[in-house]
């Protein structure tokens, strides 16, 4: 399924620590509309940079979360957040760089 130009929800949803441990994490039905804000948001990252984004971490479920570490308020759970790297561009920090004058136009 795909959630903007270049973003699926498997892009989201994959979790190598997921699938290690056995864990569905699949994105519940009343975050959809949150997700898809996201992609499209991430959308316009990749179109500004110009190159391929690899997500790392999108949604993370209640139980993934807790196996990671994450905090029980972390953004993944609630389908707000992604940890993303764009290696044609450069490293996250050119990547952080380059998009934080833009940043305000493209939040969800």
């Amino acid at each position: 399924m795909m959630l903007a130009e270049r973003f699926t929800l498997a892009e989201f949803q994959h979790s190598n620590t997921a699938t290690r441990l056995g864990i569905e994490n699949r994105v519940p039905s009343h975050l959809m509309d949150t997700l898809t804000a996201l992609a499209r948001s991430m959308q316009k990252i990749r179109d500004f940079l110009g190159q391929p984004i690899l997500i790392s971490s999108g949604y993370r479920c209640p139980e993934l979360n807790r196996r990671v570490g994450g905090s029980p308020t972390s953004h993944h759970r609630f389908a707000a957040a992604a940890d993303w790297i764009c290696p044609a561009f450069g490293t996250p920090l050119d990547c952080a760089r380059a998009i934080e004058p833009h940043i305000d136009q493209w939040r969800i």
